[in-house]
């Protein structure tokens, strides 16, 4: 329950805007979240079953310096979810990444090449993927978007296209957003 208590407390405090310098982890996922506790809820969230949902994320920022703000949209689902008192085992995230956002999967040095700014996403990638969530990006946006495929995050997952992903990911169960 004290943990419910703080994690509360700290998402109530979340600030949507850049991260602090030096947060890592849960934390740095709690200061992306935009959400509010909500009381009486007369529809509540089952803590028992299992969430499996996807983003796909095309869209990117205007600014490069700028953090992908469907990036935060999966951050925000993680903090509402653990507040509901769902476990962590419980929740299956994926992201599926093409178009404009392909680049923010990209390392900082050839981000910056191709943006003349260092890439803002990085520590929200690394904390969302320490969390469990998939990143996944579109094979087809490496070569399209003349991105250089030995530059991805290591953790970021490439799949044959975009659809292909999201096919695949609703055969296993998950709902796209």
């Amino acid at each position: 329950m004290r943990f419910r208590q703080v994690l509360s407390a700290l998402a109530m405090a979340a600030v949507a805007a850049a991260p602090a310098a030096g947060q890592t982890g849960d934390a740095l996922l709690k200061s992306m979240a935009s959400y509010t506790p909500v009381k009486n809820l007369t529809f509540p969230v089952p803590a028992g079953d299992v969430y499996k949902a996807v983003w796909d994320i095309s869209t990117g920022t205007e600014k490069p310096t700028d953090i992908d703000p469907r990036f935060k949209s999966v951050a925000n689902f993680l903090v509402m979810a653990e507040e509901a008192g769902v476990p962590r085992s419980n929740i299956k995230l994926a992201m599926v990444v093409h178009g404009n956002s392909a680049r923010n999967l990209l390392q900082n040095d050839a981000y910056k090449a191709i943006t003349g700014a260092d890439n803002p996403n990085i520590a929200l990638l690394e904390a969302l993927n320490a969390a469990g969530v998939q990143i996944i990006i579109c094979g087809q946006s490496i070569p399209n978007r003349k991105l250089p495929a030995d530059k991805l995050l290591p953790f970021v997952k490439v799949s044959l296209s975009a659809t292909f992903a999201h096919v695949t990911l609703h055969n296993q169960g998950y709902i796209q957003f």
